[in-house]
């Protein structure tokens, strides 16, 4: 019902040409369930994720905004290349393998539990960096989830979890 209410909000938003969410319609996103949010992702992504971008990223070479969603850590952005693609994308830093490791695998679980049976998964290992892409031939859009190594010392592991189309 979350889901089929925030769908209805999104494709007014994107209709209206408006991107800012009432204080409402914040509120019943931030009271969603992380499997409501992934499919409200999931459907906003053909769209360009219009109705979730937050406040403007300054970056040069392409517009970015934060997003109003997040599943993956709190430093989530909507990303929209010079092409006019966009990708949802969230990230964490870790300290310690281990941890980024489970939330590699949460992010997998949460995939594996919130989609349909037609979403099926291919997962990648190269020492210790991981790759999942889940994709389904029923949808336009796909969900990859990656673990790596960055160039911070204090937190060297990072993990991404990206919602674009295919």
């Amino acid at each position: 019902m979350k889901t089929r209410l925030l769908g209805l909000m999104l494709a007014g938003l994107t209709a209206a040409g408006c991107s800012t969410l009432t204080p409402e319609q914040q509120e019943k996103l931030d009271d969603m369930s992380n499997c409501e949010k992934l499919n409200a992702l999931l459907s906003a992504s053909p769209n360009g994720f219009s109705a979730l971008k937050g406040a403007e990223v300054g970056a040069k070479l392409t517009n970015s905004w934060q997003a109003k969603a997040h599943l993956v850590g709190n430093k989530c952005q909507i990303i929209e290349s010079a092409s006019g693609k966009s990708k949802y994308t969230c990230s964490e830093q870790f300290k310690e393998y281990e941890n980024a490791v489970k939330i590699h695998n949460y992010a997998q679980s949460l995939a594996k539990q919130c989609l349909d049976h037609s979403w099926v998964g291919d997962s990648q290992k190269s020492g210790q960096l991981m790759r999942t892409e889940i994709m389904s031939p029923s949808s336009t859009s796909k969900i990859a989830i990656e673990l790596g190594k960055g160039l911070d010392k204090v937190t060297p592991w990072i993990v991404t979890f990206n919602v674009t189309e295919k």
